[in-house]
């Protein structure tokens, strides 16, 4: 025959607060995110200006532009 199905292990409440706080990290990756496409944008950007720009950049030109 087959035996009964037991309930599973109840977890204490500790389990639960520690299980359900990784919802609080939530809005940090959410606005890591955020800042990293803000950076990748502006990297994107400067990198236009420097290819636009290579032909009558000088060489400190374009070390400057580089470096800031």
């Amino acid at each position: 025959m087959s035996t009964p199905l037991s309930a599973p292990p109840r977890l204490n409440p500790l389990s639960y607060v520690i299980f359900g706080s990784r919802w609080l990290q939530l809005p940090l990756y959410l606005g890591l995110i955020v800042a990293q496409c803000v950076y990748v944008f502006l990297f994107v950007k400067e990198l236009w200006h420097l290819v636009h720009g290579a032909n009558t950049l000088t060489e400190q030109g374009i070390m400057l532009l580089v470096l800031g």
